[in-house]
């Protein structure tokens, strides 16, 4: 009889363990079928379990503040997933199986260590949010054009030199904070036309 089962956890709907010097995840975490929000922050977690994508129910994980360096492909197994927070960790790239994540709204990888995201980052159809603040990107895909329900972008603090054209004309996009790219230029017929769209574009010029 796994742990789990044993301390009658099989119907748990919140686990919140941050702050508890937890190394890693034991396999029998996909047991918890019923789970909606697992909070593993400001850990010293350094892998999570492939057994993490049988979390079928999840809406909310929050792996912020750890020592991971990468994240399982079975993460795309998680149909109800709807905010993923994994700031703060040793992240050199996101898995491709991430734009399986149809339900997610809020992603949030900021301050790794990541050069480039996925194309399949434009199948986030549903994203409403995306934070990639504080890491090394020198791009961003094409494919996030198809990102017709983004409200917010956070690219601040990269070395990107361009954005997609195609980024400033999302339907829905109000914001987007690019400071701290120095050598980034954008046309400022993009930037006028944002603005008349009342959006907001940092750092302000």
């Amino acid at each position: 009889m796994n742990m789990f089962w044993r301390a009658g956890l099989i119907s748990l709907q919140e686990l919140k363990a941050r702050h508890n010097l937890i190394i890693e995840l034991p396999e029998e975490i996909g047991l918890l079928a019923a789970l909606l929000l697992l909070d593993l922050s400001n850990n010293h977690i350094y892998r999570l379990p492939a057994h993490i994508g049988e979390l079928s129910s999840l809406k909310s994980l929050i792996i912020s503040n750890n020592l991971l360096d990468e994240l399982p492909t079975e993460l795309g197994e998680l149909p109800s997933l709807t905010s993923l927070k994994a700031s703060n960790n040793h992240l050199s790239e996101l898995p491709r199986e991430i734009g399986r994540l149809a339900s997610l709204l809020l992603l949030d990888v900021s301050a790794n260590q990541i050069r480039k995201l996925p194309r399949e980052m434009g199948m986030l159809k549903s994203l409403v949010e995306l934070h990639v603040a504080h890491n090394q990107l020198n791009d961003l895909p094409e494919e996030i054009e198809r990102l017709t329900n983004l409200e917010a972008l956070n690219v601040s603090y990269n070395c990107l030199r361009e954005l997609p054209p195609a980024l400033f004309r999302l339907p829905k996009l109000t914001r987007i904070d690019a400071r701290g790219n120095p050598d980034l230029v954008v046309p400022e017929h993009l930037l006028a036309e944002f603005r008349v769209r009342g959006g907001t574009f940092l750092p302000i010029r």
